[in-house]
């Protein structure tokens, strides 16, 4: 089966674990609707091939942890008001608050659902291992939002953005590996993985910098006096990512079976759209 076959039965996977009636339904697909990459469903199905695990599972390691993403962004545009998400306004933003965490909740409770799925003797580790990363992004997004209270430095910033961006990114190749009993490859995943999470939320925060400055949130730019300098803020934080991103890709290709490809071609995407290295 090719990888374009595999991603269409996993899209139908997620659309299909939100059911097609109530308003949780359809507060959930008005959310699939608006796009997004597909990232992790794309991680999953490349480690997946790799390991030449069966078509059903590869699908159902994948739908998994895209329903796990989109419901923590569900649940993180509220926690944060953000009122837009990919150019439409986000769930709570048109359904309400009430409608916003009972989707969330949804998703993630189908998550499961949808790993029970794969056809693997590894299914308990899978289950278990799913709820051990789920309670590090919960506790990285706490930590987010009690970013005001933190130190504004770079072991603060580093150990909320490793907690609440690495999991998820990581999740899809980790799982992989558990269901082809490949455990020892574990950590150089997740470490690789860390840093290239990393990397990919210092670039999203450079995007959302001048915005986020306004506002006052949390972003990488912090670390080097906005307030004083934006201009100059921004190219450090470039510069910054620039080395984090390097360093994501060495790791990346490091990985066995090929497993980090994916991520050391997104990473050159990141590098590429990132601000100039000196001012104007």
């Amino acid at each position: 089966m090719t990888n374009d076959n595999l991603f269409v039965l996993t899209e139908n996977a997620v659309c299909a674990a939100a059911g097609e009636n109530g308003l949780v339904s359809e507060a959930y697909h008005y959310h699939l609707a608006a796009g997004g990459g597909r990232f992790r469903a794309k991680l999953g199905i490349h480690a997946g091939e790799r390991f030449a695990l069966s078509p059903t599972t590869i699908v159902a390691l994948a739908a998994s942890c895209e329903l796990l993403h989109n419901a923590s962004l569900i649940h993180d545009d509220l926690q944060d008001g953000d009122k837009y998400r990919r150019g439409q306004q986000s769930v709570w933003a048109r359904y309400g608050a009430d409608t916003a965490i009972c989707a969330g909740d949804y998703l993630l409770s189908a998550s499961y659902k949808c790993l029970a799925n794969a056809q693997t003797n590894q299914l308990g580790k899978l289950i278990s291992h799913l709820h051990d990363r789920t309670a590090v992004v919960i506790e990285g997004q706490a930590q987010d939002l009690q970013s005001d209270a933190l130190p504004r430095t770079s072991t603060a910033y580093r150990r909320t953005a490793e907690a609440k961006s690495g999991p998820l990114l990581a999740l899809p190749l980790e799982l992989a590996a558990l269901a082809a009993g490949q455990e020892a490859l574990i950590e150089p995943i997740r470490s690789a993985t860390t840093l290239f999470a990393l990397g990919y939320q210092m670039a999203d925060d450079l995007s959302d910098a001048a915005k986020d400055f306004k506002a006052g949130a949390h972003n990488v730019i912090w670390m080097f006096e906005p307030e004083t300098d934006f201009q100059r803020a921004v190219i450090e934080a470039a510069h910054l990512t620039r080395t984090v991103l390097q360093e994501a890709k060495e790791a990346c290709s490091a990985l066995p079976f090929d497993l980090g490809s994916l991520m050391v071609r997104h990473a050159d995407k990141m590098l590429a759209q990132l601000p100039a290295q000196e001012a104007a």
